[in-house]
């Protein structure tokens, strides 16, 4: 117990001098480096900063290390560059302009908090390399992977809005970009109408005259809707005329709400085909074969699939 009694006391007193003289520690001046970051305004019209670019100026700054630890804590001051105001220089194909940070020295001193000076400079020249814009028109796509519920349908295409977009960058960056993709949405067993905002998934070098683009996929429940479509014949003498028995199909389609009225017997063609036949050697029963005229049905079935028939030769 005494031994642990020691120990505590011991511990707190190496605790309270070591504060003591971090304290005194922190009264002292130092001098250290420092990154000033800066942000370009007045870009000439058709370039951009290569984002590659140094986007901050190493100086030396002094401090007590209060001061220090404030600057650390709270926000950074930011040196705002106007680009037209620059020299500029071009070497081959890089074009741009250059900062002397000797020469604006009061100017980032005044950026500095109260109590932090301004010492020096740790690099001469600051080159910010300026890029040509190139512009170009391209459809947005959505990366989906969307299933739909079996009970449920899409009432409508997808939509996209906008469905095309402004991009902008390097000459050989954006020629080798044919379309701006979105981030990826994915939804299993969807049963509602979804809307949402997706970003673009392209890297930062890429500016676009959109920041985002809107989905909208429109679903709707499946309805079973059943006509009865005439039999018809093909590929039998004209002389001849034809009768089925039954005399039609019962087609029983799958179809969104929406289009439930809109489907009738004019959607379905139901015949039998005669082609390659001898007429007095054709079987009792024909299959039936039924084509869809529209797309806004997803599904259908029908029945009977054999009719008897009659072949009559016309008066």
């Amino acid at each position: 117990m005494l031994k642990n009694k020691n120990f505590t006391i011991f511990l707190v007193f190496f605790v309270i001098s070591s504060f003591i003289w971090f304290l005194n520690k922190l009264r002292d001046d130092y001098v250290v480096d420092y990154r000033l970051e800066y942000n370009c305004t007045d870009i000439p019209a058709y370039y951009f900063v290569d984002v590659d670019s140094l986007q901050s100026i190493n100086i030396s700054i002094k401090a007590d290390g209060f001061n220090l630890l404030r600057l650390k804590f709270s926000k950074q001051p930011k040196l705002s560059v106007n680009i037209s105001k620059l020299p500029h220089y071009r070497v081959n194909n890089n074009f741009g302009a250059y900062l002397i940070p000797n020469r604006i020295g009061s100017e980032i001193a005044s950026l500095l908090p109260s109590g932090i000076n301004l010492e020096g400079f740790n690099v001469d020249t600051v080159y910010i390399r300026l890029l040509n814009i190139k512009r170009k028109f391209v459809p947005v796509k959505p990366k989906l992977d969307i299933t739909v519920d079996k009970q449920y349908t899409y009432s409508s295409p997808i939509v996209v809005e906008p469905d095309s977009v402004w991009i902008s960058g390097t000459n050989n960056y954006i020629d080798t970009i044919e379309y701006a993709p979105l981030m990826p949405l994915s939804r299993v067993g969807l049963r509602d109408s979804l809307s949402v905002k997706l970003a673009f998934d392209l890297p930062s070098k890429v500016k676009l005259s959109s920041q985002e683009a809107k989905v909208s996929i429109n679903i709707e429940p499946i309805m079973e809707r059943a006509v009865n479509v005439m039999v018809t014949a093909k590929n039998i003498p004209s002389e001849y005329s034809f009768h089925s028995f039954p005399i039609s199909v019962k087609v029983v389609s799958k179809v969104g709400f929406s289009s439930y009225e809109q489907v009738d017997p004019e959607q379905f063609d139901a015949f039998v085909d005669f082609d390659g036949m001898t007429l007095g050697s054709t079987p009792a029963k024909m299959k039936v074969k039924v084509n869809c005229k529209t797309d806004k049905v997803k599904s259908f079935t029908y029945s009977p699939l054999f009719v008897e028939y009659l072949l009559e030769r016309k008066r």
